[in-house]
């Protein structure tokens, strides 16, 4: 019998996703929206939040604030380019308008950038796009 594309979707395990980011409001607006989708979401608030789930578990995607409240982003994202379980994991940089080094943001292993205020909708299209290839 013939299955689906629908149907290995359904029996597949959910995607996981890690969303960092210190805003709270930022943090459940993603949550909602790509928990809609159908992912498994896990969260992280700080660096060292970031570090201590990137070590506990594996993740298919991190979408990762830059400005956090104890220190960048970049720092999370060099940590997962040297592990050997997070050194594909896909990245999604988001940073406040008003910093655009887009350049430094891939220069640390960021696979894209996105820039606040995000439109959740859009932010949730680069996700399922970087998950589907």
């Amino acid at each position: 019998m013939l299955r689906s594309k629908i149907d290995d979707r359904i029996d597949a395990p959910a995607k996981k996703i890690l969303i960092v980011d210190d805003d709270a409001h930022t943090v459940m607006l993603m949550r909602g929206r790509l928990l809609s989708l159908g992912f498994e979401i896990d969260e992280a608030f700080s660096i060292k939040g970031a570090k201590e789930r990137l070590t506990a578990g594996a993740y298919d995607l991190m979408v990762l604030d830059f400005f956090l409240p104890d220190g960048l982003g970049d720092e999370v994202c060099r940590t997962a380019r040297k592990s050997s379980d997070a050194k594909a994991l896909p990245i999604i940089i988001l940073s406040d308008f008003l910093f655009k080094d887009e350049e430094r943001f891939l220069d640390t292993g960021a696979n894209e950038v996105v820039y606040k205020p995000m439109d959740v909708d859009d932010l949730a299209g680069r996700v399922q796009k970087h998950l589907e290839s």
